[in-house]
């Protein structure tokens, strides 16, 4: 049994838009053509918000911090092949399909939450008198897993758990 912790004095509560709960909506199987890999940002997927409250402030003074906003699977699993896509969750639903989720905060730096190891890439420079009340935009939309692979129809699922610290 391995057993692994990470305790920190610098977290954060968030808030997600619409109580977390992000309908993708209905596309059919054409939606997953063409070459849009998972670091493609597409416009077109479904924005949400994230806020920042109650961060433990450490110190005194307005001070530059790293604001770490990480997204991992709940399940612990990504989809085969993939650390970049979140998987469907539902064995009997869609195939060959997963979930990315992109930040929007900068519109002209949008780019995928995770990097194709897996690790986070958002992280983003804030002053501590601006991090309480913060907002920062994202957007998700769903995946092809594997090009070389067709696509099958069905229901997709998919439950992400969000970390906030800053350092």
């Amino acid at each position: 049994i391995d057993l692994v912790a990470n305790v920190k004095n610098s977290t954060c509560k968030s808030g997600i838009s619409n109580q977390g709960n992000i309908d993708l909506g209905v596309v059919g199987v054409g939606y997953f053509s063409g070459n849009v890999t998972p670091e493609s940002y597409q416009p077109g997927g479904k924005e949400f918000t994230i806020t920042v409250s109650d961060c433990a402030l450490q110190g005194t003074g307005d001070v530059l911090n790293q604001l770490h906003i990480d997204f991992r699977a709940l399940s612990g699993v990504m989809a085969a092949g993939s650390r970049q896509i979140f998987a469907n969750e539902i064995s009997s639903g869609a195939s060959n399909v997963g979930v990315v989720i992109f930040s929007t905060q900068d519109s002209a730096n949008t780019f995928n939450v995770l990097n194709a190891s897996g690790g986070s890439r958002s992280v983003y420079p804030v002053m501590s008198d601006d991090m309480n009340g913060s907002s920062w935009k994202f957007s998700t939309r769903m995946q092809k897993i594997d090009p070389a692979l067709s696509v099958t129809s069905g229901q997709l699922m998919s439950h992400v758990l969000v970390d906030i610290y800053y350092e």
